[in-house]
């Protein structure tokens, strides 16, 4: 956010927020708070100082604010930022992040419309691990499909997809193979792990 600043010193705010999103549930609300905070900042900045020379470059602020959400424990994948940037209305998005962040408008058919509700329970992500964990347990699902597929250049911390690509098996028929190397009687990670 500083690089729409011109490197001036950073302005105090006052901030007032008001949401109908109920909290915890599940409906990317801390995300669209980070995104929010980054676009009030430059905006009271460049109101402020009138300085703002540089074009807002959304596919950037989108990283920043993934990045700024880790800095507080929430190891995200970045779909909450992404969508909440670069959703425009009437159009749904098609967002990747390989090689590179990437949005492309998706045109609905006719008379298609997006329901989003609220089941009625809570998850404070911040406050439990079970978010995080989820996050975790697919890196261990990488790392044991590595090893089991032999895959070479394997780092710790890859995501599943990085496994795919250099197994070399296609996708359609990873499925068929992750059932020969997982044993449906096997429930836990140490039991799969160990072997």
């Amino acid at each position: 956010v500083e690089r729409y600043c011109n490197g001036q010193p950073p302005l105090g705010l006052n901030v007032a927020v008001h949401g109908s999103i109920p909290p915890s549930s599940g409906l990317s609300s801390s995300s669209a708070m980070v995104c929010a905070s980054a676009f009030a900042t430059i905006i009271a900045f460049h109101q402020k100082t009138n300085l703002l020379s540089i074009p807002i470059d959304k596919l950037e602020i989108t990283q920043l604010c993934i990045k700024s959400e880790r800095y507080i424990g929430t190891d995200s994948g970045g779909m909450d930022q992404a969508i909440a940037i670069l959703a425009e209305e009437g159009s749904a998005k098609y967002i990747e992040f390989i090689p590179e962040l990437t949005a492309v408008n998706v045109r609905l058919p006719e008379g298609v419309d997006f329901y989003i509700s609220h089941c009625g329970v809570s998850m404070n992500k911040a406050a439990t691990a079970y978010y995080n964990t989820r996050v975790a347990e697919t890196r261990l699902a990488a790392a044991y499909i590595a090893k089991k597929l032999n895959i070479s250049g394997y780092r710790l911390g890859d995501q599943l997809w990085v496994v795919q690509q250099a197994s070399a098996i296609p996708l359609a028929l990873m499925g068929d193979k992750l059932k020969e190397i997982f044993d449906p009687n096997k429930h836990s990670y140490k039991a799969s792990w160990m072997h």
